[in-house]
């Protein structure tokens, strides 16, 4: 009796030790469930940053090839879209000093990462890029042909309308310099009857603009600078440095010439034959902060930029195209071309090339 008593016991604690090795398994079998589930969690949560990374630098490159492709369409825009089974949403931002910021935002399930570029520039990369997409005529106002004696080879845009009369359908728009294919006209408004490919309500676009005191200042030291307003006539200018700066408004007249670019703090008005030489490669030929306007013979190599209106009329030929603030007036024989070359828009700030792409941020 006693021997079955102490079996008994021995089988009890036998079974109790087998109990707790049973439950020591089974919760370590939990644990360890537990913890590839939770692993499993991290490394899906670790795919799907992954992959929301990868779909925002996606956004990034998209922008990059459309300021490529059309910067002025593209800058200070924002673009969604679908990618790799998930969603970015890019924006672009020019940033004072010509820097343009990227920011793109990609998202897969759960998942959010952010991507950030800047590209380096400067006012003068932005302001090439402005007048550059077109190139003959870029206007803030109205572009009025009134006569289909004319030439314009490369694009026109106008913040307004363009329009035509009395025939000016029958002029030639050309794509370039050396483009005979039809030239591209686009309009915040609409276009009149003209030949070339036509685009309506085109976005507005920014126009670039000229640092005056820049030449103001050349003018003083080493130019001509004349104090007031002045009417010239038979006269040939030349100037030490290529700047004359008028502080007023300022008429030529009669057989005129100058090597180099004309300022003006005012109206600038050409009459009878007046003929402008570049004085150095990429220097602009008229620059008015008020109204400029050229008729009966002219001829003009560098852009030519109006503050306010702009008036051509009666056998001028402009080798360097058109920015008018206000209003552009296109009337009789006129050719206008595309530039060669882009102009000193500041000439007391050396010209910095383009950098590619410098350096981006994650978060």
């Amino acid at each position: 009796m006693q021997r079955q008593t102490h079996d008994s016991r021995q089988d009890g604690s036998v079974m109790l030790v087998v109990m707790i090795i049973c439950g020591i398994l089974m919760l370590s079998s939990a644990a360890i469930l537990a913890m590839a589930a939770n692993s499993s969690f991290r490394m899906r949560r670790q795919l799907h940053d992954a992959q929301a990374l990868q779909i925002a630098e996606a956004g990034i490159a998209d922008m990059i090839g459309r300021l490529s492709e059309n910067y002025v369409s593209w800058q200070n825009s924002t673009n969604t879209a679908s990618f790799a089974g998930g969603r970015y949403r890019v924006t672009s931002r020019t940033n004072p000093g010509g820097n343009v910021l990227i920011e793109s935002e990609g998202s897969i399930h759960s998942a959010t990462r952010n991507a950030s570029v800047e590209l380096l520039g400067t006012d003068r990369d932005q302001n090439d890029t402005l007048f550059s997409v077109d190139g003959a005529i870029l206007s803030g106002g109205d572009v009025r042909f009134r006569t289909a004696a004319f030439t314009i080879r490369g694009g026109v845009h106008s913040n307004q309308r363009v329009t035509s009369s009395s025939g000016a359908h029958n002029g030639d728009f050309f794509a370039g310099i050396d483009n005979d294919s039809p030239g591209h006209i686009t309009a915040v408004g609409t276009i009149g009857n003209l030949n070339g490919q036509h685009t309506e309500n085109a976005p507005a676009r920014e126009l670039p603009s000229f640092n005056f005191d820049s030449y103001r200042a050349l003018a003083k030291s080493g130019g001509i600078y004349l104090e007031g307003d002045q009417t010239l006539r038979n006269w040939n200018g030349a100037p030490g440095n290529g700047v004359v700066y008028v502080n007023g408004n300022v008429t030529i007249r009669n057989n005129s010439s100058l090597k180099g670019t004309l300022v003006a703090n005012g109206d600038i008005t050409l009459r009878n034959n007046f003929t402008q030489s570049a004085y150095s490669s990429g220097m602009p030929a008229l620059l008015a902060t008020g109204n400029l306007n050229m008729d009966n013979r002219g001829r003009i190599e560098g852009v030519v930029y109006a503050g306010v209106n702009t008036y051509i009329s009666n056998n001028v030929n402009i080798m360097g195209g058109i920015i008018s603030v206000g209003f552009t007036d296109i009337n009789n024989n006129s050719d206008i071309y595309h530039p060669s070359e882009y102009p000193d828009w500041d000439p007391l700030q050396p010209s910095i090339p383009p950098e590619v792409i410098v350096g981006g941020w994650l978060r």
